[in-house]
This record gives structure tokens, C-alpha cells and sequence, in this order.
């Protein structure tokens, strides 16, 4: 498999970053790598405190244990903001994933010539 190849995968399978990790671009890697892990950090954190809200708000019966209700209650307290940094996250994991492979066909460029 060819490095571009092999960059591109491993940016979009296991993280923004790793196909530049691959590719020896160790800087930008470890800050794509902070930048995506912080955003799923935040959208992990997002999750569980809408989780827990609602387990008190069930637990108290301000909603009522319906999927219906529930399912509300989610879009609710999701927000605009929820959207936002998984957008965010998205697009940093296809500029990196383009990124690493136009990396990719310059360096074998480079290593033709």
C-alpha cells in the first residue's frame, strides 16, 4: 500500500493526526492529535452531563419516562453548541485526512527525483 494511501486511512480510522504521525510530521500530528482528543474530551463531557440532568430529572418526575418525552428533553438540552463542536471535530478530521495525503504524494514526489 502506498504511504499516501496509508496516511489517509489512518486519519480517518484512528485519529486526525496519525497519517501526519505516519508521515513524520510530528508536529502538526501531536497538535491535531490535542486538538481532536480535547474535542471529543468535550463532547464526552457534554454527554454525560445531559445524561445525568436527565437521570434527575426522571428520578424527580419533572419528565416523564416515555421515549417520546425523553427524546425532547435530549434535543433540548443538546443545543446549538453540541452541534457546533462536533462540526468542528468533522472538519478537522477531513482537513487532516486530505492533508495527510496531499503530505503523502509530496513526499514520494520528493523521494522520485
Amino acid at each position: 500500500m502506498k504511504r499516501p494511501l496509508k496516511a489517509v486511512l489512518l486519519s480517518l480510522f484512528v485519529l486526525p493526526g496519525a497519517g501526519h504521525y505516519f508521515l513524520n510530521h510530528k508536529k502538526i500530528a501531536s497538535a491535531l492529535m490535542v486538538i481532536s482528543l480535547g474535542l471529543l474530551f468535550s463532547i464526552f463531557m457534554k454527554c454525560v452531563s445531559i445524561i445525568n440532568d436527565l437521570v434527575v430529572d426522571i428520578s424527580t418526575g419533572k419528565i416523564a419516562f416515555d421515549i417520546v418525552v425523553i427524546n425532547e428533553a435530549v434535543h433540548h438540552k443538546l443545543g446549538q453548541s453540541m452541534g457546533d463542536i462536533i462540526t468542528v471535530f468533522l472538519i478537522l478530521w477531513g482537513l487532516s485526512a486530505v492533508d495527510s495525503y496531499r503530505r503523502g504524494i509530496l513526499i514520494e514526489a520528493a523521494e522520485k527525483v
